[in-house]
């Protein structure tokens, strides 16, 4: 496979050794780019199996998290960083009995 364009951007504290490693893990081993709507697709096949209960998000993360807790029994959501439209999850409504909590 042939390399694809990346990006990568710190937070405000600058780049750290976290930063530089998920660079170089991009460099050696990413080889694919995945977007939405794949992405939230993915998560929703990835825990399939699971137990229903509880999920949680960071980030980009809001938007599989939201999409798995519209898609399948959960009791509660917690989502850092954000909350995505449920008109770009292709949802409705949002399940009464499900607990959300939104936060920055």
């Amino acid at each position: 496979m042939g390399a694809w364009p990346r990006s990568l951007f710190h937070s405000v504290l600058g780049v750290r050794p976290g930063i530089l490693g998920a660079a170089r893990w991009l460099t050696e081993v990413a080889q694919e780019s995945v977007g939405y709507p794949e992405l939230p697709a993915r998560a929703g096949r990835a825990t399939a199996g699971l137990r229903d209960g509880f999920v949680v998000g960071f980030s980009l993360g809001v938007a599989p998290a939201e999409y798995v807790a519209c898609t399948r029994p959960v009791t509660r959501v917690l989502l850092f960083g954000g909350a995505l439209p449920l008109v770009a999850l292709h949802q409705v409504f949002w399940k009464r009995a499900v607990g959300f909590c939104a936060g920055g």
